[in-house]
């Protein structure tokens, strides 16, 4: 489980108290200070590097491949956390990848990190991702970073980072990407060099007992904390789009799983309906998994270690999947002592789960759960009871159709949708205190 998961007082404690928290960025000279010192060009390439970035250029129409031997030896089974700035300077690139394997050879044990297909000419992508090095490789650990197009196109790359995970936190402790990124946030350049002590952070350290605090408060059981929904496309196909969010497991492991924005579906039967399922697997990655069509279908069971999002009904020989299709199935962390505020501005429940509930704690905490649906931008979505408001005029982002917006709750209950989209607007991130 993640640093972020065993939260309790002795983890509180101890937090507070510890002073040194080595991790280490294998990759040496990754900011490119030192010109091209330790990283080597093949298959092909030429590389320069000035003001902090590498660029690298293709001498044929072919892939090419420019590296760097990581400080750790090859051969072992590891998470590793792998980040990098790249751009193309050239429209005909077609792809840019990255990948970590062995020294020895070209195919010694290559597990892709990240790959952007069809990049948009000079705009910087971040690559960020968790992966396993994989125990074929042998030599050093080597991170190579793949641009495919014409000769010569080129791409640009800074602040590479890549940090054994395991090594750092212990195994089954890694962090996920989203919670590294989120560290290296309190780092210029989210990048660092050779090793730091995360424990000397004036700034990190309180982010991370927050945290902490925060799962205190936010776990209760085993279920959604907030997003993980499952929609249909805005133009109807054989996909489903699902939402990022927090969830706990029954084995008490919290998972942020990344987004799927287009979770395929198997192609309908010709003769019989089917009952699909999209679910959580057991290592936190959003998953699907097909039913068996018969005249009467069933879903089937969710495997083991796995939280069922929606079951997906496929009709015989259907072509798209609409909404009416997807019935939501999220258990949700939260008891039904919530107040539901009633609605306006047309705005409606997202579905049978997402319903909208606010509630106050004893500590005068006031939380919100739940999506709506459907109303106008720029209207009145609730009146909160008189208990429920803040103190003043208070403005939240949230998440809207998978981009940012935000509301207006006022200190007389009123709540107003500022701006977003009328997909969906998530109302889980929004809590505050009444005095």
């Amino acid at each position: 489980m993640s640093i972020l998961d065993k939260a309790n007082n002795q983890q509180i404690s101890q937090l507070e108290s510890d002073t040194n928290f080595p991790v280490t960025n294998l990759v040496t000279n990754g900011d490119f200070s030192n010109g091209t010192t330790g990283w080597t060009a093949l298959s092909g390439l030429a590389i320069s590097a000035v003001a902090n970035v590498l660029t690298a250029t293709l001498a044929v129409s072919t892939i090419g491949v420019v590296c760097t031997d990581l400080t750790s030896a090859a051969g072992t089974a590891r998470k590793v956390y792998v980040r990098a700035i790249v751009r193309s300077r050239s429209a005909t690139i077609t792809a840019i990848d990255i990948a970590i394997r062995g020294s020895t050879s070209a195919t010694d044990g290559t597990v892709v990190a990240y790959s952007k297909s069809n990049p948009v000419v000079n705009t910087w992508y971040t690559f960020s991702s968790l992966t396993t090095t994989s125990t074929a490789a042998t030599g050093k650990d080597r991170i190579i970073i793949r641009p495919s197009g014409a000769a010569n196109d080129a791409i640009e790359v800074k602040y590479v980072s890549t940090i054994d995970l395991t090594a750092a936190f212990g195994t089954g402790n890694e962090p996920s990407a989203a919670e590294m990124d989120a560290i290296l946030a309190f780092y210029p350049n989210s990048w660092f060099n050779g090793a730091v002590n995360f424990a000397a952070n004036p700034k990190l350290l309180p982010y991370l007992l927050n945290n902490i605090r925060q799962l205190n408060t936010e776990k209760t059981g085993y279920g959604v904390y907030s997003g993980l929904t499952v929609s249909a496309q805005s133009t109807p196909d054989m996909t489903v789009s699902v939402a990022t969010g927090v969830i706990f497991m029954e084995n008490g492991r919290r998972f942020t799983p990344t987004a799927n924005t287009a979770l395929a579906v198997t192609a309908a039967d010709a003769t019989n309906p089917r009952i699909d399922i999209v679910y959580v697997n057991s290592s936190g990655v959003i998953s699907y998994l097909a039913g068996t069509a018969a005249a009467s279908p069933a879903a089937p069971s969710v495997p083991t270690g796995g939280q069922k999002l929606a079951e997906i009904s496929v009709a015989v020989g259907a072509a798209t999947i609409v909404a009416a299709n997807i019935a939501g199935c999220r258990k949700r962390l939260w008891a039904d002592d919530a107040i539901a505020p009633t609605t306006l501005g047309g705005w409606v429940a997202y579905d049978a789960v997402g319903i909208f509930k606010v509630k106050k704690d004893a500590t005068g905490k006031v939380t919100w759960r739940g999506m709506l649906k459907s109303g106008t931008i720029g209207s009145n979505f609730a009146l909160l009871p008189v208990a429920l408001r803040p103190p003043i005029n208070m403005r939240f982002p949230i998440i809207s159709n998978a981009l940012l917006g935000s509301i207006l709750v006022y200190s007389d209950g009123i709540c107003n949708i500022e701006s977003g989209n009328n997909t969906y607007i998530d109302l889980s991130s929004i809590s505050y205190f009444t005095e």
